[in-house]
């Protein structure tokens, strides 16, 4: 998808918007940036010049979104739990 959206022009709505729902769609392609982000800090670096019209916001987002949907699920065992 980045490349798509690098390589035709595509406007950036058009490229979050599908970006976003592939991962939504595969959730474990987040699964190794989870694990490290748990273990310590985590650094995404990229060549775009234009950080905030990059797939890096909406990467940060999702992950931390997972990792904030573990935490509620972990939570919610908690809370039920006899």
């Amino acid at each position: 998808m980045r490349r798509f959206y690098h390589e035709s022009g595509i406007n950036f709505g058009v490229f979050a918007t599908r970006y976003r729902g592939e991962l939504r769609d595969n959730p474990a392609s987040l699964e190794p940036l989870m694990r490290l982000a748990r273990q310590s800090r985590l650094t995404l670096l990229s060549a775009a010049r234009d950080l905030e019209a990059s797939f890096l916001p909406i990467l940060r987002e999702a992950v931390l979104a997972a990792l904030n949907g573990e935490s509620l699920e972990a939570s919610d065992e908690i809370t039920a739990s006899p």
